[in-house]
């Protein structure tokens, strides 16, 4: 699809002696192809191809707990929830129908998404702030 951005969950790191190293590995090579498809077909420019870190994405939901990260499917009210207000940096306008989506099977993809695109939006919003204030 045509779109002005793409963003990505940047992939985790691949350690020498990681035991899901071959797992890592195959998603990388993945999202390699995925990549190449979508600034291949001319609709998705490599300017608008953008990543976020689980890291980040991690820290502005308060997603981890230990080394483990939370279910972003089981989060995801919550964080809309708590940012009802329009104002409120990750505000989301979404349907009954669409939050109902989300409980459903491919629900942890669907919030995951959300997320990207929410953490996303926050900084590139804080970018262009700072950019503002140090162009006056």
């Amino acid at each position: 699809p045509e779109a002005d951005f793409c963003i990505q969950e940047d992939s985790q790191v691949l350690l020498k002696m990681d035991p899901n190293a071959r797992i890592k590995f195959s998603n990388m090579k993945c999202q390699c192809y995925l990549n190449c498809v979508l600034q291949d077909s001319e609709r998705v420019k490599s300017n608008t191809l953008h990543y976020i870190t689980s890291g980040a994405i991690n820290k502005m939901f308060n997603l981890k707990i230990g080394s483990e990260r939370l279910s972003m499917k089981v989060s995801f009210p919550k964080i809309l929830d708590t940012n009802y207000d329009p104002e409120k940096p990750f505000y989301l306008n979404i349907s009954n129908e669409q939050r109902a989506q989300i409980h459903q099977g491919n629900g942890e993809q669907l919030a995951g998404s959300c997320l990207q695109a929410l953490a996303f939006r926050y900084a590139a919003t804080m970018l262009a702030e700072e950019q503002q204030q140090k162009d006056s």
